[in-house]
């Protein structure tokens, strides 16, 4: 009885099977791998390989801009030569008896007597008592306390006493002041250059010995400032 049942059962079991098309096949034997010589999956296309290739007179697409400043930086690296070339780094003289200020070259040498600034490009200790060396600048400001305010009247004795061949030249100064730039040949001074303007209640003359050619950049730094223990503004 038993043995007939045992039977049944596995009949049973066989008509399922047959019953239900490719299960059997779809279901695979316990313990076998599954297949490992597969062909990997295609490579995923990258943006310029996915986009359609450029017709016939179209644009090609523009180059992404570069990182701001690396022109700028290249072009400060890059040696330039004669009126183009940059301007160094300066530095501030400031007055506070007088209350003016006034820019120079940053490796510029100052001395302030008391009553004459001078600015030079040159170290005056290593040089000979007196002289300016025509390729070095020495500039004097000084405030010419007994000269009346009277720019125009300054101006016209500078060319007095200069003679002929005197070149001039009207600037404008940071604060709006007139200032008057002269260049000539003394006979004392050599190629010189002079520039007088009136800040405030004093009027300045700066004067230019050696190579005077930095003379009217600098002038035109010249600006009034406070004085020596006045309220900040």
């Amino acid at each position: 009885m038993l043995n007939t049942l045992a039977a049944l059962r596995r009949r049973a079991a066989l008509l399922i099977l047959a019953g239900v098309p490719g299960l059997a096949a779809c279901t695979p034997a316990t313990g076998t791998p599954l297949p490992t010589d597969l062909p990997p999956p295609p490579p995923v296309a990258t943006e310029a390989e996915a986009a359609p290739p450029t017709a016939a007179g179209e644009a090609d697409t523009p180059a992404p801009p570069e990182p701001a400043g690396t022109e700028a930086s290249e072009s400060a690296a890059s040696p330039v030569a004669g009126d183009d070339a940059p301007v160094g780094a300066t530095a501030t003289f400031t007055n506070t008896q007088l209350g003016y200020a006034v820019d120079h070259p940053a490796d510029w040498f100052v001395q302030d007597d008391g009553q004459t600034v001078m600015l030079t490009s040159f170290d005056m200790a290593t040089a000979a008592a007196g002289d300016v060396p025509t390729d070095q600048t020495k500039i004097d400001i000084m405030a010419l306390s007994g000269f009346p305010l009277d720019l125009d009247a300054r101006v016209a004795q500078i060319e007095a006493e200069a003679g002929a061949g005197v070149e001039t030249e009207t600037l404008a100064l940071p604060g709006g002041e007139r200032a008057v730039w002269l260049r000539f040949t003394g006979t004392m001074a050599g190629d010189t250059a002079v520039v007088v303007t009136i800040l405030g209640d004093e009027l300045y003359q700066l004067q230019a010995y050696g190579n005077p050619e930095p003379l009217k950049d600098i002038a035109l730094t010249l600006r009034a400032a406070a004085t020596e223990g006045a309220a900040a503004p």
